[in-house]
């Protein structure tokens, strides 16, 4: 089978990320402006709850360029409601424990991800750090080499954070401690090539990847981005499999493996205030020949909110101590009827959920803490498909406590 095959005309899903991503060269190609946005790199400031002070380590080598590292390490105590059979209701863990290394001056750059991680998902059993690092994406997470064509153009290649959904992967890199029922739609890291253009209000972004983990490299994706102004910006994102994938583990889950992704994602900051409410829709097409009877997909919406309190400062200038509260509130609703045949990529066929959850910070120079409560409840769900030791409780309460160092 080759790499890109003809998706059927049934597939609408598919044919529309076809006409995206042909828009996207199109634009780029007669556009002299465009700059990259990506979820892992946040430049409004409003939009982020923690924020490393400087780097730890800083070193030049005459024949390689300027190296800079930074380090977070963050434990957490948990206390939920109708755990899950996996889980007890009390967890402490280690939420981070990475370095961060890049170099990002010359035409060629670098960055690698060095750890361990817990990815705390609402609505899913947590598992520790240690199991969660070796059975996901290991010891390092992501790293890539990338090559500056001139000052617009990049070629990343490597482990890269994934195109699609607005959230990142890690605690620390977002507003809240666990992530959000729709990012769990999405994947975190693909290995593959990115192609970025960065000039002025417009931004793009394009890769070919093996998107959930899978080691084929059949999906492509492309965003597309425009600042407004220093205030509001909007991105579209698709990205999707375009063949036929049966490979499935841990990290690729059949279903989402070959399904296709669209964002439509707004952002905004008045003064203290950030808000980001984005669209999300998957589609999987129908493929019995691997498994899948039927089509399905989800249909989601998020508001993500920070109000950032004003800073104190230092004699320098700088913030040393920040105080900021974030909240997310999700909704998502996936196809089907209950007992019908249609797949299953929520809590059963026409199953959906809402989900709310706020986190108050401190960071007080490179300390932070962090206290969250978090809410999903569940409806229309199937028999074992629930929370508690019976997978009948149609809601689950967490309440979470995070420390960390961010140097």
């Amino acid at each position: 089978m080759s790499l890109i095959e003809k998706i059927p005309p049934r597939e609408l899903s598919g044919q529309l990320g076809y006409v995206f991503l042909a828009i996207t060269l199109g634009f780029c190609l007669q556009s002299p402006v465009f700059s990259y946005s990506n979820s892992s790199e946040r430049e409004d400031k409003n939009s982020v709850s923690l924020e490393f002070i400087d780097e730890a380590f800083k070193k030049d080598f005459e024949n390689f360029g300027k190296f800079n590292a930074n380090a977070v390490i963050s434990g957490f105590g948990l206390r939920q409601t109708n755990p899950d059979p996996t889980n007890n209701k009390n967890i402490a863990d280690l939420s981070n424990g990475m370095i961060i290394v890049e170099q990002t001056n010359g035409p060629i750059f670098l960055f690698a991800q060095i750890g361990y991680y817990d990815i705390l998902d609402i609505g899913q059993p947590d598992q520790r750090s240690n199991k969660q690092t070796s059975s996901s994406f290991g010891f390092v997470p992501s790293a890539y080499l990338g090559y500056k064509v001139n000052e617009n153009w990049s070629v990343s290649i490597g482990k890269l954070p994934a195109l699609g959904g607005y959230e990142s992967t890690f605690s620390y890199q977002n507003l809240n401690v666990v992530r959000g029922v729709l990012w769990s739609q999405t994947s975190s890291f693909s290995e593959g090539l990115q192609i970025d253009f960065n000039d002025g209000p417009f931004a793009a972004s394009f890769a070919w990847t093996d998107g959930f983990y899978s080691n084929k490299f059949n999906w492509l994706g492309a965003q597309l981005s425009y600042q407004a102004d220093r205030y509001q910006k909007i991105s579209l994102i698709w990205t999707g499999s375009i063949s036929t994938n049966s490979y499935t583990n841990t990290n690729t889950p059949l279903l989402k493996n070959n399904s296709q992704i669209y964002n439509l994602i707004y952002e905004l900051e008045i003064k203290n205030w950030s808000f980001s409410p984005y669209l999300q829709y998957t589609y999987v097409p129908a493929k019995p020949e691997i498994g899948i009877p039927a089509s399905a997909q989800t249909s989601g919406i998020a508001l993500l909110v920070n109000y950032k309190f004003n800073a104190n400062l230092d004699k320098d200038g700088r913030a040393y101590q920040k105080i900021s509260l974030p909240f997310r509130v999700e909704y998502i609703q996936a196809s089907g009827a209950p007992g019908s045949g249609t797949p299953n990529l929520l809590y059963g066929p026409g199953s959906s959920a809402l989900t709310f959850t706020i986190t108050p910070t401190l960071q007080y120079q490179k300390y932070f803490a962090r206290v969250e409560l978090s809410m999903i409840r569940l409806y229309d769900f199937g028999p074992q498909q629930g929370f508690g030791f019976d997978q009948q409780k149609q809601a689950q309460l967490r309440g979470i406590f995070e420390l960390g160092i961010l140097f």
